[in-house]
C-alpha cells in the first residue's frame, strides 16, 4: 500500500478526531491523471485498518483518489462510529 492516504491509522484503539469546521482535501483530478500517477486504488482520504473504538466527528472529506473513509477488509475493526462527515466528490466511493 503507498503512502498517498491522506490520514491512515492501523492498529490503533480509542482515537477521537474531531474535526467540525474542518477539511480534508486531496486532489483527485491528479490522481487520475495517468502522465502524474499510476493507477492505484488505495488513495483514500481517511483509511482504518484492525482499529477499535475509533470516533470520526463532523470533518468535510473532498476529492479522494479512492475511498473517503475506508474501513480495512479483511482487518477488523470495531467500534466505528462517524457522526456529522460529509464525504464529497471522492474517486470511488465516499464510504
Amino acid at each position: 500500500m503507498g503512502a498517498d492516504i491522506l490520514f491512515s491509522a492501523k492498529e490503533v484503539s480509542n482515537l477521537t478526531i474531531k474535526g467540525y469546521g474542518a477539511t480534508w482535501r486531496m486532489w483527485k483530478s491528479d490522481y487520475q491523471n495517468p502522465d502524474k500517477y499510476s493507477w492505484a486504488d488505495w488513495r483514500h482520504t481517511l483509511m482504518l485498518r484492525n482499529c477499535t473504538n475509533i470516533t470520526v466527528l463532523g470533518l468535510t472529506l473532498k476529492s479522494g483518489g479512492d475511498d473517503g473513509i475506508y474501513v480495512g477488509k479483511g482487518e477488523f475493526c470495531r467500534d466505528i462510529h462517524i457522526k456529522d462527515v460529509v464525504c464529497d466528490n471522492h474517486h470511488r466511493q465516499g464510504i
